[in-house]
C-alpha cells in the first residue's frame, strides 16, 4: 500500500485515463484538479478548478466540472492548447459520456437539495453550445455515469429518483429509491448498475429495467462511492466507516473488507489493467492498493 497526501480537502471524485497512465483527482471545497503519473502517483500536475471529472472514450479530452458551472475541456493530446470553457446556469455534479464524443453534463450539488434551470445538459465535444435533455428532471442531479456504447445515461437525483435513459428513446419511467443514493457505478459491460442506498449497496440488473434489486451488501456507516473492476465480477465499495469492501457480483464468494489511513472513504477508481485501485479520504489522502495482493 502507498500514501501520497494531496494537501487538500475531502477528494470528491477521481478517474484513471483509458490507459491507466494518468490518475485524476478533483478536491471538494478546494475546487482542484491534479494530475498523477506514474505507477506510484510520483508526478503531479495542477489544473484549473473543479470538482468533477472524465475522461472521454477515446482519453483525447479530460472534461473537469466545477461548483460554480464551469465545464473545462482539455485536449491531452496537445499539450499546447488551452482549456475550452463552457459556462452552464449551475454548479456540474457529473459529466458522462453516451457517444465517443457526446456527452451528458447534470446540475447539482453533492449533498445539497436544489432546482437548478433543466439539471440535464447534451453537448458535442467539439460545440460550445449545449441543448437540454428532453426528460423531466425537476431536482439537481446528485450522480451520473454513462455508457457510450449504448447511448446509455445512468443518473439519481436529490429527491431519491433513479434513471436509466437510452436517450436515442422516448423518456423511460424513473425507479423510486427508498434511500439516500451518493453513488452509482455502471459495470464495464454495462449489464449491471451498482447504487448506493445509505449503508447499503444495491445491484439492479440494466438488461431487466425496470428491475427490483437486490441488496448485495452493507457497510457500518454512509456508503459514499463505488468501482467495478474491468472484468465486472467485483464491486469495490467505500464509506464513511473508513473501509472499502469487495463484493463478488455473482456470490461465488464471500465478501472481503479492509480498513484504510485515509479516514472516511470518499472515492474509489480502478485502473483499467484491473491491478491497481486508488482509495481517496476526507483529508485528501490518496492510498494505492495492489488488488494482486
Amino acid at each position: 500500500m502507498l500514501i501520497r497526501e494531496t494537501a487538500g480537502s475531502a477528494i470528491q471524485s477521481m478517474v484513471f485515463s483509458p490507459d491507466g497512465e494518468t490518475l485524476v483527482t478533483a478536491a471538494s471545497t478546494e475546487n482542484r484538479i491534479q494530475l498523477w503519473r506514474g505507477p506510484f502517483l510520483d508526478q503531479s500536475t495542477q489544473l484549473l478548478g473543479g470538482s468533477s471529472v472524465v475522461f472521454s472514450p477515446s482519453g483525447r479530452y479530460l472534461l473537469t466540472g466545477s461548483i460554480f458551472g464551469h465545464l473545462g475541456i482539455h485536449d491531452m493530446g496537445d499539450p499546447l492548447s488551452k482549456e475550452r470553457l463552457i459556462v452552464f446556469p449551475g454548479p456540474i455534479s457529473g459529466i458522462a459520456f453516451v457517444g465517443r464524443e457526446q456527452m451528458v453534463v447534470a446540475l447539482g450539488q453533492a449533498g445539497v437539495a436544489g432546482h437548478y434551470p433543466t439539471s440535464l445538459w447534451l453537448l458535442k465535444i467539439q460545440s460550445d453550445t449545449p441543448q437540454r435533455l428532453p426528460v423531466d428532471c425537476r431536482s439537481g442531479v446528485r450522480a451520473i455515469v454513462g455508457y457510450p456504447d449504448r447511448r446509455l445515461v445512468v443518473w439519481v437525483t436529490d429527491n431519491k429518483w433513479l434513471y436509466v435513459q437510452d436517450i436515442t428513446r422516448a423518456p423511460a419511467k424513473p425507479h423510486a429509491l427508498k434511500k439516500d443514493c451518493r453513488a452509482i457505478a455502471l459495470s464495464p459491460d454495462g449489464k449491471f448498475l451498482a447504487v448506493t442506498a445509505d449503508w447499503d449497496v444495491l445491484l439492479f440488473d440494466v438488461e431487466k429495467w425496470p428491475s427490483v434489486p437486490r441488496i448485495i451488501g452493507r457497510h457500518t456507516g454512509m456508503v459514499t462511492c463505488l468501482a467495478f473492476t474491468p472484468d465486472g465480477r467485483t464491486l469495490l465499495s467505500g464509506g464513511w466507516d473508513e473501509t472499502v469492501r469487495t463484493w463478488d457480483v455473482r456470490e461465488t464468494r464471500p465478501p472481503t473488507a479492509f480498513a484504510w489511513p485515509v479516514g472516511r472513504v470518499t472515492s474509489l477508481a480502478v485502473a483499467p489493467d484491473g491491478l491497481r485501485a486508488v482509495v481517496g479520504g476526507e483529508t485528501g489522502t490518496l492510498s494505492v492498493w495492489d488488488l494482486d495482493d
